[in-house]
């Protein structure tokens, strides 16, 4: 079995893309774009991704990295959004700081619910009175008050598909699709998958509704968004040895002065969009995206600041049954 590590992602970012930009062959590109809109048109999905955010800084922020992974079931909803319900649990790490969260969610018919445990809200709003947060499941309002305190991200169901989703959204076109060449064939869950190496034009991501991807909501949510890549599947590696943050203790979130305040614009020269896709030679569909970003931005206090994302996410169960129910509020 031939196997694509996370060091030979990350190799793909950072060499030269000579050998992909030999290669425009249309007919590599017709194929991974038929693959994505097949995937995206399934009646249903299972996604599970993990990745890691590691981010560097200067002017006193000394950086910081987050791992974690999330887990969704996904269905057409009637009206054609997403319903969906899954969970997302993410270690973040910035100097001697640490905090750690799960939640689970669910989205059915445009209304969004949430579950997290008293100590987590706790952490979220920086408090350590724990007497007045909700416990259980809540439901989410649209314009974040009431049982959301506060957390407009919380009610975003747009957020909520795109972060499921993750690169599955990632523009797909003759135009967006800047280099692309032909990866050794590898398995997964048996199957024979066609590989394909991809780097994606870094204005076309920043104009389509992926764009939070780059600035690390998409996978994840939260500081970088990141989760951090563990063992999927038959074709996946173990993490790079020394990469990964501690995952015990609770600790606690950052200051507002350890966090750095960014510019919002994105420059395309600073960005970088690579990804590796493994489609069925079966079925068609997009099974594994491998994806490094790589941001440069600079701070509100001119100090440099790089983001790298290595993500790894899994679609299966296409187009079979998923039940998705609503949840039963403070339960």
């Amino acid at each position: 079995m031939k196997r694509l590590s996370l060091i030979a992602v990350v190799i793909l970012v950072l060499g030269v893309f000579s050998a992909a930009h030999a290669q425009s062959d249309p007919t590599l590109v017709d194929t991974v774009v038929q693959a994505f809109e097949q995937t995206r048109a399934s009646t249903s999905l299972h996604v599970a991704a993990q990745s890691l955010t590691e981010q560097s800084g200067d002017a006193g922020f000394g950086g910081g990295s987050q791992q974690g992974q999330s887990a969704w079931d996904v269905a057409v909803a009637a009206d054609g959004s997403w319903n969906l319900s899954g969970s997302t649990s993410t270690v973040l790490q910035v100097g001697d700081n640490q905090m750690q969260n799960a939640i689970q969610y669910v989205v059915l018919d445009g209304v969004t619910y949430v579950n997290l445990d008293e100590a987590q809200m706790g952490q979220m709003r920086g408090q350590t009175d724990q007497a007045t947060t909700p416990q259980g499941w809540i439901e989410v309002s649209t314009d974040g008050t009431d049982q959301t305190m506060g957390f407009p991200m919380l009610a975003s169901t747009a957020n909520l598909s795109a972060q499921a989703l993750g690169g599955l959204l990632l523009p797909m076109s003759a135009t967006s699709i800047a280099a692309i060449s032909a990866l050794p064939d590898d398995i997964i869950d048996g199957q024979t998958m066609h590989v394909y190496q991809i780097n994606l034009d870094a204005q076309a991501v920043i104009d389509s509704e992926t764009s939070a991807l780059l600035r690390g909501s998409g996978f994840g949510g939260g500081f970088g968004g990141g989760q951090r890549p563990q063992a999927i599947g038959d074709a996946s590696t173990p993490p790079v040895d020394g990469q990964t943050p501690p995952t015990d203790g609770q600790g606690t979130p950052p200051s507002d002065g350890q966090r750095p305040s960014f510019d919002q614009a994105l420059d395309p020269a600073n960005v970088i969009v690579t990804i590796a896709v493994y489609i069925g030679a079966d079925d068609g569909f997009v099974h594994r995206i491998y994806s490094v970003i790589e941001t440069a931005s600079t701070a509100r206090d001119g100090s440099s600041v790089v983001s790298t994302v290595t993500s790894i996410t899994d679609f299966s169960a296409f187009n079979q049954p998923v039940s998705i129910t609503v949840p039963q509020i403070g339960a």
